[in-house]
């Protein structure tokens, strides 16, 4: 079954996407210094499904993430890629 419904791929390998919402409460120490009870974060991602088309390659993946609180914000990016032996 192929979690890409649109049929999305490149040079033959297929396409998923992915993500998540989450909510981090915060107490003590953590929660006086940033003065916030609680933090939100909303996160994409890319994944290109390489299995037999790049060496030992399993997959090829790009995502990003904002959070999100009433007192700060912020992001990061980053890479996944996951090897089969």
């Amino acid at each position: 079954m192929s979690m890409c419904p649109w049929g999305a791929g490149f040079s033959g390998a297929k396409l998923h996407t992915g993500g998540f919402f989450a909510r981090t409460e915060m107490f003590g120490g953590i929660a006086a210094g940033l003065n916030a009870d609680h933090s939100y974060t909303v996160n994409g991602r890319l994944v290109l499904d390489l299995l037999g088309k790049l060496w030992k390659v399993r997959w090829l993946g790009v995502g990003a993430s904002y959070f999100f609180s009433d007192n700060f914000s912020g992001w990061s990016a980053g890479l996944d890629l996951r090897f089969k032996f």
